[in-house]
């Protein structure tokens, strides 16, 4: 079967838990269900491995209209992914061919911080990047709680003490 991967590369730590995507399938088709989720990236930027999360949805659900719709997808489980790492977003349907399901995206303004990738073997090679597309996503979470240590926020005060600054009173609820 025909799979797709999208790559980006974070720009934050945060828990992912959904992504949405803009999808079409092709009038009178019938993809059966979707697979959606999230994979590391190998040397060549390419994905790799297992789903870190992963989600599905029911192919009968999304549109066959021409223009396409946005659809959330959320994982099974969320996963935390790190600060300026790339990851792939890898979309399957098994029961689909290779045009029936249709992510869609843009094929003037190429997205700088990844590559659209297809595979014609489910998964297990993908060819070169397209250097023309790139789909539409959002990636949806909650920050990875990266607060100072109580020493770095006890620094930065007694520092602005010290060169005579006036600082607010903050205070910050913290887990430790």
């Amino acid at each position: 079967a025909t799979w797709g991967a999208q790559t980006f590369l974070t720009t934050a730590a945060y828990t992912f838990a959904s992504i949405d995507l803009h999808l079409r399938r092709v009038v009178g088709t019938t993809i059966g269900t979707v697979t959606i989720g999230i994979k590391a990236v190998d040397g060549d930027g390419k994905p790799t491995g297992s789903y870190l999360a992963s989600g599905t949805i029911a192919g009968t659900s999304i549109t066959e209209d021409s223009a396409g719709d946005w659809y959330t997808i959320t994982f099974s489980a969320s996963y935390n992914i790190a600060d300026a790492t790339t990851y792939a977003i890898v979309i399957s349907a098994p029961s689909a061919t290779a045009d029936d399901l249709r992510v869609l995206g843009t094929d003037t303004t190429v997205y700088a911080n990844g590559s659209r990738f297809y595979s014609t073997n489910s998964g297990s090679t993908w060819g070169a990047a397209s250097t023309t597309h790139d789909d539409w996503f959002r990636t949806n979470g909650t920050p990875v709680n990266t607060q100072p240590t109580t020493e770095a926020y006890v620094a930065k005060k007694l520092w602005a003490i010290a060169s005579g600054e006036f600082i607010e009173e903050q205070i910050y609820n913290w887990t430790y």
